[in-house]
């Protein structure tokens, strides 16, 4: 869902100054909104199960920064980088019961697992959402630390096996978030399977599963190391110096300190 006649349908109403003077353009939630009943006749308010199609081309467009991300979005299916949506929602218990399931079956089948909830749409709803998911054992959130004390860094964590917890990569569409983490829809991006394939270290006997551990499909390591560069290029550019802290892996979420008072604590809630 990307060709250029199509494209050209697609308004790019989010315009940004970069730290290197330049101006580029995004597509918001309403610009997709209308991409989508003009391009294909689908009604994305009525449709929410095409939220991920949506998420999954705002990665392809570089708003992130990551350049793997860029290439993997553009070939998911190849990448085994499965979606899944919760359109509206659902009592806390049915929700834990059928995220953790879903989770659990795309282990080891799925490189990874991008999961979006398009009712999630003000920090009320997300920190409701943190409180849910973390009612299961599997699952728990770490302070990451903060030099300000406007809001909390928050990293949520699902533990893949005994040895392995997950850093949950984490978009909404919030002003408060990083740029580069101001998607369309509130989403999580998880890694699914244990192959350890980059060098984060957590200095203890749990390794971190992120999301820089998927297969990339680079032919080389010379386009890998590339491709790494212009990564951060990209991203010290998009950011600008703006929440930077928020913005790296380690984050999942920034929640303003007067949502933050809402956050339930969690057995293994640390700061790191």
């Amino acid at each position: 869902m990307s060709g250029s006649n199509e494209d050209d349908l697609l308004n790019r109403s989010i315009s940004r100054k970069l730290a290197s003077g330049d101006i580029r353009s995004w597509a918001s939630r309403d610009d997709y909104t209308e991409w989508f009943r003009k391009a294909h006749n689908i009604d994305l308010a009525a449709h929410p199960e095409y939220a991920g199609t949506v998420v999954f081309d705002w990665i392809r467009r570089g708003q992130t920064g990551c350049r793997f991300a860029a290439v993997l979005a553009a070939r998911r299916a190849d990448a085994k980088w499965a979606s899944a949506v919760f359109p509206r929602p659902i009592d806390s218990r049915e929700l834990e019961s059928h995220f953790n399931a879903l989770l659990n079956g795309a282990e080891g089948v799925a490189e990874a697992l991008q999961v979006v909830f398009p009712y999630v749409e003000d920090y009320a709803s997300l920190v409701g959402l943190v409180n849910d998911i973390c009612r299961s054992p599997q699952w728990y959130w770490e302070s990451i630390f903060n030099p300000t004390d406007d809001s909390v860094l928050l990293g949520l964590r699902w533990k893949l096996s005994d040895d392995r917890v997950v850093w949950v990569v984490g978009f909404a569409p919030f002003e408060e978030m990083p740029f580069t983490r101001r998607a369309p829809y509130t989403t999580l991006e998880i890694r699914t399977d244990r192959q350890k394939r980059s060098n984060y270290d957590l200095g203890d006997d749990t390794v971190p599963a992120h999301l820089a551990d998927i297969d990339d499909l680079l032919p080389s390591d010379e386009v890998r190391r590339a491709l790494d560069e212009s990564t951060r290029a990209a991203k010290a550019d998009l950011l600008d110096g703006e929440y930077t802290d928020a913005a790296r892996a380690r984050v999942t979420f920034r929640i303003p300190a007067e949502y933050a008072t809402a956050l339930l604590p969690c057995e293994d809630d640390t700061t790191t």
